[in-house]
């Protein structure tokens, strides 16, 4: 979807500087683009797969260093935030739990905060 959005910002552009090089009255471009987005509400229950999905597509969208770790690494490292959460610890040590794994701040926060909101969501008052 965001190649479509940028394919179609770019021919706008492209038609806008064009349309600058006529002697022809100027051009009005309307466009209108159909978004789809599914809502999920906390009471909702996710599929392990649909939470999996969301969670990758979260953390990849945002963070350019998730192409170093697998998907399953990410999903892994999520779950291991969780328990961690579940046995008492603070959103600060798990963090830097995951900065001792290797992975820069932005991405063990970035996996941190998904990895809540997709795996145990009973947590994201911990986030706020």
């Amino acid at each position: 979807m965001k190649r479509v959005l940028t394919t179609a910002t770019m021919a706008t552009i492209a038609a806008l500087m064009l349309a600058g090089c006529t002697t022809e009255a100027p051009v009005t471009i309307t466009e209108t683009a159909m978004v789809t987005t599914q809502v999920v509400t906390p009471d909702a229950a996710l599929t392990p797969e649909l939470a999996d999905a969301l969670f990758l597509q979260v953390v990849k969208d945002a963070e350019p260093a998730a192409a170093e770790l697998t998907d399953a690494d990410m999903i892994n490292l999520a779950h291991a935030m969780c328990v961690a959460l579940d046995d008492g610890a603070d959103v600060e040590t798990v963090v830097i739990v995951a900065l001792n794994s290797g992975i820069d701040m932005d991405l063990a926060a970035t996996i941190n905060g998904a990895g809540i909101a997709a795996y145990c969501p009973e947590y994201t008052d911990l986030l706020q």
